[in-house]
């Protein structure tokens, strides 16, 4: 099932969950980072190439990818408030060179689409 929604400081959220509903993946959040503490108006594709669990309808994690020497930590976390609806919070953090990239905790709201 895709599902799609709003994100804060972005302008969309989507992910698919497994027909068993056992799993999140695909997820893609278009969001403002700050770099090193300034405020930016670069969006980022968050945690495409991840995965979180969902137990009893709850999913939580932070999971590290590392590409061309980067380390991204993406977080999320949430709770499906009923069969199509699900509210949470995201968060990715990139490590480049010393320098932090940072969303920010953010919540979320997805509908199925």
């Amino acid at each position: 099932m895709a599902s799609e929604g709003d994100v804060q400081r972005g302008t969309r959220l989507s992910f698919d969950l497994e027909a068993d509903g056992t799993q999140i993946s695909n997820l893609a959040a278009e969001v403002l980072e700050t770099f090193d503490g300034e405020s930016t108006s670069r969006t980022t594709i968050v945690g495409p190439n991840l995965t979180w669990d969902v137990v009893d309808g709850a999913f939580s994690g932070r999971l590290k990818e590392v590409a061309n020497g980067v380390s991204v930590y993406t977080t999320l976390e949430g709770l499906f408030t009923s069969a199509t609806s699900v509210e949470g919070t995201i968060r990715q953090e990139s490590v480049v060179a010393g320098s932090v990239c940072d969303t920010y905790k953010l919540t979320f709201t997805a509908e199925a689409a």
